[in-house]
């Protein structure tokens, strides 16, 4: 199982999952409760636009410096030289936009990661990745199923588009930012 730090603010839920076993030789089913974390981050995109498609995605950044630090001034200042080197002007019918998805992981904190956790100083905090033989059990079409427990997108917005002018991509990184922030 494999772990990661961050200092992505967390939720906790309990989770039904169904493990399968084998047993002296035969296979069974076994269903548990597990506390799961959720840590909510961003990450950021650049696109280029056309015609409303995107047509080549840039580099994506993450939230390693903290939560909603995906997007800083640093991407803003990179896709305005994108645009100046490109040509794109608020005219064009190229676009470079950037946008940030917020997401929630699912992960646990084992008993490894209290340890970790105990003995850090700072914010930054240890999780471990849900086992793949852990699967939450549903019902499509009368058969079940056993999927992962996936993270989940919780939204998606416009930050910063090639078409704005500054004032108006400041007021939507600002919006997006307040909307997302996590007290």
């Amino acid at each position: 199982m494999s772990q990661f730090r961050t200092e992505c603010p967390t939720s906790k839920t309990t989770e039904k999952f169904v493990q399968f076993v084998e047993v002296g030789g035969a296979g069974q089913r076994a269903s548990f409760e597990r506390e799961v974390i959720w840590v909510q981050e961003s990450e950021t995109a650049l696109l280029f636009m056309h015609g409303g498609k995107v047509v080549r995605q840039g580099p994506v950044t993450n939230d390693y410096y903290g939560y909603l630090t995906s997007f800083t001034r640093n991407e803003a200042h990179r896709a305005e030289l994108l645009a100046q080197e490109y040509g794109v002007t608020p005219e064009s019918t190229l676009e470079i936009h950037l946008v940030t998805t917020i997401t929630r992981r699912p992960c646990i904190e084992t008993e490894a990661d209290q340890l970790a956790n105990a003995e850090a100083s700072g914010q930054r905090r240890q999780y471990s990745h849900l086992p793949d033989i852990w699967r939450q059990e549903t019902v499509v079409d009368g058969e079940p199923r056993y999927p992962d427990l996936e993270a989940v997108t919780v939204a998606t917005g416009l930050v910063w588009s090639s078409k704005n002018t500054a004032e108006q991509n400041a007021s939507l990184a600002q919006t997006f930012a307040q909307q997302w922030a996590v007290q």
